[in-house]
């Protein structure tokens, strides 16, 4: 209905809303409709012959049958075969449009990139990209010519490595590419990473080590192959030797301590993991326990009268009461592994002598009739470790001068 205006003017009126959303919703279910009937009712499109199919093949047959291998390269696999070769005729040779180097890295640039870093494979360097990689297709992953052990060892003779006793996992199953970059790195041998962080991702347990107060110089520097072999060894867990002789390669000192008349069976009933963490530890020295308690792992004998003894509370080379105020760790010319020799070594703490009261003999010229042997303070009268007697005798006074001197001999 129009009504008329001031003026003479009229106004139409305006459709109801209700009208105007019935229509925007039956062009909605329109256009649904027919996107789901040109979707999934129309016929799929025949597939258009690539080049390689349709000309290409018919004079190079031999690459049929490589479109049906695993790994294709995309574009033979598209038929792009002009995109690296130059379209010729029977008699002209195969012609790429550029240098293989030039034409490879071409499309990948990710490759390209490699060449600034500080460690680069050659056959990339020189542009010999076949050298490993098939042009067309491959039954091996990433258009390898073999699988990747082959590839490598082709060049890197360690093939010999596989008859170790132990081979480590990856190497043995041929995933070089598990550590290595194949192409460039900033890493030393190309590795992906440093080598911690490379290493820590399949050996976990060791991660935690990294965040001990006293770490071994080789493993907080990431330089694992220092002593262990990253491919195959035949000592475990793949070290580049046995221990000590592992060890010794960087600790000569202490071989020369171990070559002394008194040392520790190191490399016979003992190594030196017995005593020391090769990582990481709590602990100066890289010690598994600290102080006296790593000794008493091996001698609890010696715990139940030396922690009471005066010897326990005395400082004197090292911390109050430590085994090495008078022992040496490794090995040393006194027995029993001791800093001096025996009264010397008694005297550095007992100037005036034990026995500044009488003139009882020892030493040089004195035998000491119960051991047959040179008379010390420690032969057979005291036992610097302690005995819960006076004066760390090992037994009371009487009975102690009676077992070298019978009663049947004194005066």
């Amino acid at each position: 209905m129009n009504r008329e205006q001031p003026g003479g003017a009229q106004r139409r009126e305006a459709p109801k809303t209700s009208t105007i959303l019935l229509i925007l919703l039956l062009v909605v279910i329109t256009a649904l409709t027919l996107y789901f009937l040109f979707v999934f009712l129309r016929k799929p499109p025949k597939p258009v012959p690539p080049i390689a199919v349709k000309l290409c093949l018919t004079c190079h047959t031999e690459l049929k049958a490589k479109l049906k291998l695993d790994y294709a390269h995309l574009i033979f696999k598209r038929g792009e075969c002009i995109v690296c070769h130059i379209p010729h005729n029977k008699i002209k040779k195969v012609k790429l449009r550029a240098a293989r180097k030039e034409l490879c890295l071409g499309c990948h640039q990710s490759i390209a990139q490699k060449l600034n870093k500080l460690y680069t494979h050659l056959p990339v360097t020189k542009g010999f990209c076949i050298d490993c990689h098939e042009q067309h297709a491959s039954s091996h992953r990433y258009i390898l010519k073999e699988s990747p052990q082959k590839i490598c060892t082709a060049c890197h003779p360690i093939f010999h490595d596989l008859k170790l006793a132990q081979v480590h996992p990856p190497y043995g199953k041929g995933y070089c590419v598990d550590c290595h970059d194949a192409h460039g790195s900033d890493h030393k041998v190309m590795l992906f990473m440093d080598q911690n962080p490379l290493c820590f991702m399949c050996h976990p347990t060791v991660a935690p080590d990294i965040l001990k107060p006293v770490q071994h110089p080789p493993y907080f520097n990431g330089e694992c192959t220092a002593c262990h072999h990253p491919h195959a060894s035949n000592v475990e867990p793949l070290l580049l030797a046995a221990e000590p002789d592992v060890c010794y390669f960087c600790h000569d000192d202490i071989a020369e301590e171990v070559q002394r008349p008194s040392h520790h069976p190191i490399g016979v009933t003992i190594v030196c993991h017995d005593c020391h963490s090769p990582h990481a530890s709590y602990f100066s020295n890289l010690t598994l326990a600290s102080g006296n308690d790593l000794c008493y792992l091996c001698h609890p004998n010696i715990k139940r009268n030396y922690v009471t003894c005066a010897h326990n509370f005395v400082s004197w080379r090292r911390e109050e009461g430590f085994c090495t105020n008078c022992h040496m760790a490794h090995g040393s010319d006194f027995e029993p592994l001791l800093l001096y020799e025996s009264i010397t070594l008694c005297k550095s703490c007992h100037p005036l002598g034990p026995h500044r009261w009488s003139d009882h003999p020892y030493g040089d010229g004195y035998i000491d009739p119960r051991r047959e042997t040179r008379l010390t303070c420690a032969s057979s009268c005291h036992d610097p470790h302690g005995t819960g007697k006076v004066a760390m005798v090992r037994w009371y006074p009487d009975e102690l001068c009676l077992i070298c001197h019978p009663w049947r001999e004194l005066p």
